[in-house]
Order: C-alpha cells, then structure tokens, then sequence
C-alpha cells in the first residue's frame, strides 16, 4: 500500500484584508481544507465600525405573546447555558 504524504503549508494560513473600516476581511480558499473553518480563519465582515456600548447597553427583551415577558441583562445572558452546533453559511456577506 501507498503512503500519502500530507504537505504543510509554506505559508501560514491568514485573512485576506479587504478594509479595516469597516472591518472586511476573508478567508483564503487554498487553507480550506477542513470540514469545520478554524474560528482564527474564519470570514469577518463588517458594514459599519464597532461601537463602543458599556455592558450595561446590552438588553434582551422577550415580549408579545408570551406568558412570562422579561428583559435580560448581560451578565444574565452570558450565565445562560450555551449550546454549539456546526452549520454551513452560504454568501453570508
């Protein structure tokens, strides 16, 4: 049997920039090669600069037909149990 020979790349894996502001950058086809994108090679894009809200900005309204209306706070969001799951995007810019 034939071994295969696995190459590592020469050139380390990076974002192509395309603009810092708004911040438009995206990955290179040529390091694609797994099935889940590293978070470190993965496509930032941006229409508009960061803002710069203190946590206190953030604020999740649950209303309308629900039984129990409620806002959550950051630090109530962030204590929230989290769950991962592995989609695909399609022309997500």
């Amino acid at each position: 049997m034939k071994q295969i020979e696995i190459l590592t790349p020469i050139i380390e894996p990076h974002l192509i920039t395309r603009e810092l502001k708004p911040e438009n950058q995206e990955t290179s086809i040529h390091f694609l090669r797994q099935r889940i994108t590293p978070v470190n090679h993965f496509y930032i894009r941006n229409h508009f600069d960061y803002p710069e809200l203190p946590e206190q900005a953030y604020l999740l309204p649950i209303v309308g037909e629900v039984i129990r209306p409620a806002i959550f706070n950051y630090e109530d969001i962030i204590q929230m149990p989290s769950k991962a799951l592995v989609l695909p995007l399609e022309c997500s810019g």
